[in-house]
């Protein structure tokens, strides 16, 4: 089995982090992503990336 990189959320354009080595935009391909508390950005196209969440609520990273 491959490596799980993102998933899609609730059927919204709004993708999530799972594997959080990525330092580049998977739509773009633009390396400069503004990082957040609950995930990053694409400075270039704006795509928005958000954190895995895990029980409780909690996120990672």
């Amino acid at each position: 089995m491959g490596i799980e990189i993102l998933q899609k959320v609730n059927e919204k354009e709004f993708l999530q982090i799972v594997n959080h080595e990525i330092k580049i935009c998977i739509i773009c391909g633009y390396d400069k992503i503004e990082s957040f508390e609950h995930g990053m950005s694409c400075e270039e196209c704006g795509a928005s990336f958000g954190r895995r969440k895990y029980k409780g609520g909690e996120m990672n990273g």
